[in-house]
C-alpha cells in the first residue's frame, strides 16, 4: 500500500513540474512577444518623427510657394504678386 502512495505521489509530483515548465514556457513566450512589440512600437515612433518633420518642411514650402509679395505698406501690391500653383501632389 505505500508503494501504491508513493508511485502516485511520484506521478502527481511530475504532473506538477510538467505543467510548471509549461506555464514557464508561456510566460518566456509572452515576454518575448511583448519585447518585440515594443520594438516595433518604438521604430513606427521613430517614423512618425520623421513623417511629421518631412510634413512640416512640406508645408513650410508650401506656404512660401503661395505666398503674396507686400508692398511697402504691408498690403499686397498690385502687378506685384507671386503666387505659384503647385503642380504636383504632396509626398506622403
Amino acid at each position: 500500500m505505500t508503494a501504491l502512495k508513493a508511485k502516485a505521489a511520484n506521478v502527481k509530483h511530475k504532473i506538477d513540474v510538467d505543467t510548471a515548465e509549461d506555464y514557464a514556457n508561456e510566460m518566456e513566450s509572452e515576454a518575448s512577444f511583448a519585447i518585440d512589440y515594443a520594438i516595433a512600437s518604438v521604430e513606427q515612433a521613430k517614423l512618425a518623427v520623421l513623417d511629421a518633420l518631412d510634413s512640416r518642411v512640406e508645408a513650410e514650402q508650401v506656404s512660401k510657394q503661395y505666398s503674396v509679395t507686400k508692398g511697402p505698406d504691408g498690403t499686397s501690391a498690385p502687378g506685384r504678386s507671386r503666387v505659384c500653383i503647385r503642380t504636383s501632389a504632396p509626398r506622403r
